[in-house]
């Protein structure tokens, strides 16, 4: 079972996908992360929206979580502006941070947020060629009507990952989804939701609480 802090664990005085939230979930006990990526002026930021100031950049990021946890951490990407021109330079940084950090590429998800599976396609193929085939890549799906294309992506490609908006995760679409590939279920926001998932079988989460 993998839970990850989504954005980091925030509060009245802490903010998200900030190096507080991240030590805040670590001094929690979690001991993986989700967080945003903005591919941004050729570096990429930690940032949900279109960034303007106070630039936190991905290996800050990581080199915080490295000195902060005494404990291997999971770290799952999520990239908000990936596109044809840009997912090359993307992924080619993103490696060339985490081999710097040391970090085993076995403990990184990549989750570029596109819902296009054309694109998701072509991204996933440039992605593959950087990262090997083990790599964990997710598929997203946000919303009902796109499951059945999202499917046929993941059956396709062998993908070995879902990225899922939890509202869509019933008994049947579970059983379909769990024939291909592991389901990791955002964003739990109470407990009641966590155990009704976990009794169904996810055991992959993001969440904005302690569980």
């Amino acid at each position: 079972m993998a839970i990850f802090a989504h954005r980091g664990i925030v509060n009245a005085d802490i903010s998200e996908n900030s190096l507080e939230s991240l030590e805040n979930a670590i001094y929690l006990g979690f001991l993986g992360i989700e967080f945003d990526i903005w591919y941004w002026q050729n570096e990429l930021i930690i940032s949900h929206d279109q960034p303007h100031k106070n630039l936190l950049t991905l290996q800050s990021f990581l080199l915080c979580s490295l000195a902060t946890s005494k404990k291997p951490m999971l770290y799952w990407l999520d990239f908000k502006n990936v596109n044809l021109d840009n997912c090359l330079d993307i992924v080619i940084q993103t490696k060339k941070i985490f081999t710097f950090c040391q970090v085993p590429e076995q403990d990184i998800f990549l989750a570029p947020f596109v819902t296009d599976y054309n694109l998701s396609q072509q991204i996933f193929s440039n992605w593959q060629k950087v990262f090997g085939k083990n790599m964990n890549f997710m598929a997203v799906c946000e919303y009902q009507h796109q499951l059945q294309e999202c499917l046929h992506f993941i059956r396709c490609n062998n993908i070995s990952c879902l990225s899922i908006n939890k509202t869509l995760l019933n008994k049947q679409n579970i059983e379909l989804i769990q024939q291909y590939c592991q389901i990791f279920a955002w964003t739990i926001k109470d407990k009641q939701d966590y155990l009704a998932l976990q009794k169904l079988g996810i055991k992959n989460f993001a969440t904005d609480i302690c569980l």
